[in-house]
């Protein structure tokens, strides 16, 4: 199974995901504009980079790339760029983003009633800070052509109060992601995202087959995560 990452970051997270982990890396590869640090610690985790660009992205270049390196899911975080057209019809159910903040709350775009007037809207996390929630986290969900729109498949729950560090608050969130990330990372190579009907709203949705969906202070992710599969940070 070959997952591509999608990032315009430093690499932080993905440093994270790798560090102490089981997951094999030859079958993981990275595409994006993101920074140089990223490209040190893909190299260094002999992450196969399969292109790089600074000022224009295009969707379907990204889907040449797929097909030609027959990626099977792609994964993004702190990516900023919108993916559209025909990639989100061939790889439909199978383009999943990482995101600061419990969806549907503090999408990618401001919301109505939200104070606005010190961050951009991919601020998220400031956002959070700024609107007086003590409540945050961080959403794995499917990709489609609607903003921070798609499923949910994987959110976890970081409380603080108004004298935490908005800094270490910050960190705690990264060690989120990226145990997130890892964990789903490993549930696609074992192959249990299933699809199945639901009883109440009669349409299908994405489920982790045999996962716990109870969330506990010792285990804030739902569905729990599978602690015994890789080692916490």
């Amino acid at each position: 199974m070959k997952i591509l990452f999608l990032t315009s970051g430093s690499g932080k997270i993905l440093n994270l995901i790798f560090k102490r982990s089981r997951v094999l890396s030859k079958k993981i590869y990275l595409y994006g504009d993101f920074k140089k640090s990223c490209n040190e610690i893909a190299k260094k985790n002999k992450i196969q980079i399969l292109g790089h660009f600074k000022k224009s992205f295009s969707s379907d270049s990204l889907l040449d790339i797929c097909k030609k390196n027959k990626i099977d899911y792609i994964i993004s975080y702190s990516f900023i760029h919108k993916l559209e057209g025909k990639l989100l019809k061939v790889y439909k159910g199978r383009i999943f983003n990482s995101h600061h903040s419990i969806l549907p709350a503090f999408r990618g775009k401001y919301f109505i009633n939200e104070p606005r007037s010190k961050y951009p809207s991919k601020k998220i996390f400031e956002r959070c800070l700024e609107f007086g929630t003590n409540v945050t986290g961080n959403t794995i969900h499917l990709v489609d052509k609607y903003l921070d729109n798609g499923q949910p498949i994987l959110q976890s729950l970081l409380v603080y109060n108004n004298n935490s560090d908005p800094i270490k608050v910050r960190h705690e969130l990264f060690k989120q992601e990226a145990q997130c990330i890892k964990q789903f990372m490993i549930w696609l190579i074992q192959k249990r995202l299933i699809s199945k009907k639901t009883k109440i709203i009669k349409r299908r949705k994405f489920f982790i087959k045999n996962a716990k969906y109870r969330l506990t202070l010792r285990n804030p992710f739902i569905p729990n995560l599978d602690y015994n599969s890789f080692h916490l940070f």
